[in-house]
């Protein structure tokens, strides 16, 4: 798909051309100028005709989904929120069912996890709400169900690096980052530890 891209490109009019790209493997959420969007359609599908087709989805209401996000377009800004397709039956292992129980905490984790991720603040209460009735009807008890997400809201708020004190962000490794972490936290300054790059991460290039 790269090598497409840079085929397109090479000889699309600037004026046809979008002025914003994001691509997931074969998924393209691309801002154009409105009225462009059927010729640069056609200018991709002629690239590699028989081989390569793509369809093009527009905004409705300022809206427009994007992977497992709900791109919304408010007076020239941008939120986001979960999206869920209609076919979505918010049917998940139950809690009552024979399968080990760190398998059912972990797909809430998880639903949690992408809610704060993704969701503006303006949005993230209404998403918490949804996963806690969908569990709720999927078995799970309601106090596992708040705790769970409640601590996850509390660790957000600890990882936030705080606006003013020391702070040092180093790269980590197994061992002395530990111990200087720790010292910090006597001393009365933040660590923060941060994954080496890999040759994967400097290689890759998704869009």
């Amino acid at each position: 798909m790269e090598h497409f891209e840079r085929g397109v490109f090479s000889h699309t009019d600037n004026e046809i051309a979008p002025t914003y790209l994001k691509r997931y493997v074969d998924d393209v959420f691309a801002i154009r100028k409105r009225g462009t969007e059927e010729s640069f359609l056609k200018i991709l599908n002629l690239e590699f005709p028989n081989l390569i087709t793509f369809t093009i989805e527009t905004e409705v209401e300022g809206k427009i989904p994007f992977l497992d996000t709900l791109i919304i377009r408010r007076q020239e800004r941008i939120k986001t929120t979960v999206y869920r397709k209609r076919t979505n039956s918010d049917k998940y292992v139950k809690f009552t069912s024979h399968h080990p129980r760190h398998v059912m905490i972990g797909i809430l984790h998880g639903m949690v996890e992408r809610a704060l991720a993704i969701c503006d603040q303006e949005y993230l209460g209404q998403e918490l709400e949804h996963i806690r009735r969908t569990f709720k009807e999927n078995g799970c008890l309601a106090h596992l169900n708040n705790s769970i997400i409640r601590r996850k809201l509390e660790g957000r708020t600890r990882e936030k690096i705080p606006a003013s004190g020391p702070r040092l962000i180093l790269p980590y490794y197994a061992g002395p980052g530990e111990k200087i972490k720790r010292l910090g936290k006597r001393v009365g300054f933040k660590v923060w530890l941060k994954g080496n790059r890999t040759l994967r991460s400097i290689l890759r290039n998704d869009k």
